[in-house]
């Protein structure tokens, strides 16, 4: 008992020990869980990264190893169904831009949108989201960090999204 309220303590002070120690000792289980929960192999990792940053945002002080356990694994789970969300956004948004791409008479306010954008903004989502083009290809070819243009992809969808509802709302 003594030992998870010190690791826990730990954690909550952000101490390097501490979080070495929790990752020795439930980087399985948690591994297990994302699998368990449809993760796919190569994100888990992603995700489990993310759902300790979560961790050390909300770490608590916990006296029973079965309460941590149930903790640990809820953020877990709340990880993995915001990174599910967040495909399942992205992949509507490359569905329209496939659309406007392909010249689909039905791809509406996306083709609006794109060809109103300015040219290289466009070129950008046309790598990304059609070419397959990775956020580090595209961070070298402009000269920026991959940080950067993770940061400039998600400026363009948040912008893309809030003019689709705009226009949505017009056409209603």
């Amino acid at each position: 008992m003594d030992d998870i309220r010190a690791l826990t303590r730990g954690l909550r002070r952000a101490d390097e020990s501490s979080w070495r120690n929790f990752h020795e000792s439930y980087y399985d289980l948690l591994e297990g869980v994302a699998r368990a929960r449809g993760v796919d192999p190569a994100e888990v990792p992603d995700v489990i990264q993310r759902s300790y940053l979560r961790m050390l945002r909300n770490a608590k002080t916990f006296d029973r190893e079965s309460d941590f356990r149930a903790w640990v694994c809820c953020v877990l789970r709340s990880e993995v169904i915001d990174t599910a969300r967040g495909r399942a956004r992205r992949a509507g948004m490359l569905e329209r831009v496939r659309e406007w791409i392909s010249g689909k008479p039905d791809a509406g306010h996306a083709g609006a949108l794109l060809e109103g954008m300015p040219a290289a903004e466009r070129r950008l989502l046309e790598r990304h989201y059609t070419e397959g083009w990775s956020q580090a290809e595209l961070a070298a070819e402009a000269g920026v960090s991959v940080k950067a243009m993770e940061s400039r992809l998600a400026r363009l969808r948040i912008r893309a999204r809030q003019w689709l509802v705009n226009q949505e709302e017009i056409s209603r």
